[in-house]
C-alpha cells in the first residue's frame, strides 16, 4: 500500500464513516456523563484499534468539583434534610399533642361527671341520715313525754294510795317523815300538792316560827326555791313522848346571781361598789351547808300539826365564805331573810 501524507498507514481508520461517527467531546465536565451516555446509546461499536475515551467515574466527578461546591451541596442536602427531618416532627409532635389534649378532654369530663356523681350521692345520703336522725330524735322526744306522763300518774296514785292507808295510823311521826319527804323534791314539786299535804296534816291556825297560817308554814319552804342543786339529808329523827317529834337535817345548796338577786337584793343591786363586787364575787356560785332543827307540835285528838318551829344556822356558812362578820353584817343589810332562815 502506498504511504504518503495524504495516505498514512492507519487511513483505514480515518474514513468518513469513522470520523463521522465520532461525538464531539463537550467543554464542561458536568456533561461528560451524559455525553457518554448518548454515545453508549447512538453510536455503534468502533473498529478495532480505535482508542474511545474512558468514562469518567463518579469519584473523579465529585474530584473535579471544588471544595466549596462540595461543602454547599453537603450543607444544602444536609439542611434540606434537617428541615423535612423537623417538619415531619413537628406534624408527629402536633399529632401527638392534639390526641393527648383530646384525651385529656375526654378524660376531665369523665372526672367531672364522676365528682358531680359522688357530689349528688353524698347529698342524697346526707338527706337521708338526717331524716332518720330528725325521725329517731321526734320517736324519743314522744317516748319521753309519754314516759313523763305516765310517771306523774304513777306518782299522783301512789300518793293518794299512801294518804288513804295511813290516814288510820297519822302521827306526828309520819308527819315529819312526809315533812322530809317533800322537801327533799321541793324544786319540782307542784305547789298545789304541797298546798294539799298542808291542809290534809296542819291545822289552819298552825304556828309557824312566829306566824300564823298555813300560808305561812308554805312562804319558808318557798325559800329553798331561789337555790340551785339543793339536797337536803336527814340526820335524826326523836320522837319525845306522843306529842312531839324532833328532826334535825343538813341541807347542801349553792348561791347563783339568782338567788343573790331575790334574796340579797342589795348585793345585787350595788355591784359598782368595790366592797360588793368583792362580797359578790366571794358568794356566786358556791356552795353553803346549813344545819336546821325542826319540831313538830301533834295534837293527838285532831290528828292534826298544830305547831311548827324551825332553827336554821345561815350565819355560820355565810361566814366561812365571807370570811369576817363586818362583811356578813353587809351582806344580810336590808337582805329578805334572816340569819335564821325565815322571811323577814
Amino acid at each position: 500500500m502506498p504511504r504518503s501524507v495524504f495516505c498514512p498507514p492507519n487511513s483505514q481508520f480515518l474514513s468518513d464513516d469513522v470520523i463521522g461517527s465520532i461525538c464531539q467531546r463537550p467543554t464542561q465536565v458536568q456533561s461528560i456523563r451524559a455525553t457518554n451516555t448518548n454515545a453508549d446509546r447512538n453510536c455503534t461499536t468502533p473498529p478495532s484499534g480505535w482508542a474511545i475515551p474512558a468514562r469518567i467515574s463518579p469519584a473523579e466527578d465529585e474530584d473535579s468539583i471544588s471544595p466549596r461546591d462540595k461543602k454547599r451541596k453537603r450543607n444544602g442536602a444536609t439542611a434540606d434534610s434537617d428541615s423535612t427531618t423537623h417538619r415531619q416532627e413537628d406534624q408527629d409532635e402536633e399529632v401527638k399533642i392534639n390526641s393527648i389534649s383530646m384525651k385529656k378532654s375526654v378524660d376531665l369530663t369523665k372526672v367531672a361527671q364522676l365528682l358531680d356523681l359522688g357530689e349528688e350521692l353524698q347529698r342524697k345520703r346526707r338527706r337521708e341520715t338526717q331524716k332518720r336522725y330528725r325521725m329517731r330524735q321526734i320517736q324519743l322526744t314522744t317516748n319521753l313525754e309519754n314516759d313523763v306522763h305516765q310517771l306523774r300518774q304513777d306518782i299522783e296514785k301512789l300518793l293518794q294510795q299512801r294518804d288513804s292507808g295511813t290516814e288510820a295510823t297519822r302521827d306526828a311521826w309520819n308527819v315529819a317523815l312526809e315533812f322530809y319527804a317533800r322537801s327533799r323534791r321541793l324544786k319540782t314539786q307542784n305547789l298545789y300538792n304541797l298546798f294539799e299535804f298542808l291542809r290534809a296534816t296542819t291545822a289552819p291556825d298552825v304556828a309557824f316560827s312566829g306566824g300564823i297560817g298555813r300560808e305561812r308554814f308554805a312562804n319558808s319552804w318557798s325559800i329553798l326555791r331561789w337555790f340551785d342543786q339543793v339536797d337536803v339529808d336527814l340526820h335524826s329523827l326523836k320522837k319525845y313522848g306522843d306529842d312531839c317529834v324532833v328532826m334535825t337535817t343538813r341541807t347542801r345548796m349553792t348561791m347563783t346571781g339568782r338567788t343573790l338577786q331575790n334574796l340579797f337584793p342589795r348585793l345585787y343591786n350595788c355591784a359598782e361598789s368595790s366592797v360588793m363586787v368583792r362580797l359578790v364575787t366571794k358568794l356566786v356560785d358556791q356552795q353553803i351547808v346549813m344545819d336546821s332543827r325542826t319540831l313538830f307540835q301533834w295534837d293527838s285528838a285532831t290528828k292534826l300539826v298544830t305547831g311548827v318551829r324551825t332553827d336554821s344556822d345561815l350565819l355560820t356558812p355565810l361566814l366561812g365564805l365571807l370570811g369576817r362578820l363586818e362583811d356578813v353584817s353587809i351582806a344580810f343589810d336590808q337582805a329578805l331573810i334572816s340569819p335564821d332562815f325565815q322571811w323577814r
